[in-house]
């Protein structure tokens, strides 16, 4: 979560930094950026924006500068209230600038872990359902959560992309899909594949069903209400699904 100031416009290019400058100055006047650490000058993940990442790299340092020199990013070591400054660039002269907290601030930049692709999985399509665990479940918590002793159901699972991930983790999983499942995760002993229809299977009587995941392509209402179902019934503990 950000606190951020109204938007800067039609920045000088010559002398973009000064009313960036007192867009700080007017933000301090709410807390003290002595205690910040870091800045981060950010765009849009989007294709429009992505030409403003090589300006935003080059301009992170300059501002950067100034801000120290107003005695911003002062705190040596990370502090349990410390701040992050951030720098958001909508067009090259059109800007917000802002603050968050080290404890409520996601840590990657620019809120996207940068992942990379495990040349065993079956698909490209781990990387959501890894992204998805590394957002919502606490580090801390995760091998409490996802462990050996865990059971989980992947519905449209083909070529096991998602079950990859739960493998990984020592999960058992039911992989749930009429095609077929790839080789390398029947090797692991961790599967088994049930050819069933995604929407009609049912968890094995007398097993315990820790987490379902699902990416079937369908109407978002249909996955919906099929999750439902699932939490309703009690057939399940926890849920991911995108």
């Amino acid at each position: 979560m950000l606190v951020v100031s109204n938007l800067l416009e039609n920045l000088d290019p010559a002398d973009r930094i000064s009313p960036i400058l007192s867009a700080f100055d007017k933000l301090s006047e709410q807390i003290n950026f002595k205690q910040s650490t870091t800045l981060f000058v950010e765009m849009a993940d989007t294709n429009e924006s992505k030409a403003l990442s090589t300006f935003c790299r080059k301009f992170t340092v300059p501002l950067r500068q100034a801000l120290k020199k107003k005695g911003c990013l002062m705190a040596n070591t990370p502090q349990k209230c410390g701040l992050f400054l951030h720098c958001f660039f909508v067009k090259p002269n059109y800007c917000y600038v802002g603050y968050s907290y080290i404890n409520n601030h996601s840590e990657h930049f620019m809120g996207i872990p940068r992942l990379k692709f495990p040349s065993e999985a079956p698909s490209r399509s781990t990387l959501k359902l890894e992204e998805a665990i590394l957002t919502f479940i606490p580090k801390k918590e995760e091998k409490k959560r996802l462990n050996e002793s865990m059971i989980g159901v992947d519905l449209g699972a083909c070529p096991g992309g998602w079950t990859y991930q739960l493998v990984k983790r020592g999960l058992f999983v039911y992989a749930v899909d009429h095609g077929k499942m790839a080789d390398s995760l029947h090797e692991t002993g961790r599967i088994e594949h049930c050819a069933e229809d995604g929407f009609k299977f049912q968890p094995p009587k007398r097993k315990k069903v820790d987490w379902l995941v699902c990416d079937m392509v369908e109407q978002p209402s249909r996955i919906t209400n099929l999750i439902g179902k699932w939490l309703v019934n009690g057939w399940c503990r926890e849920t991911i699904l995108i």
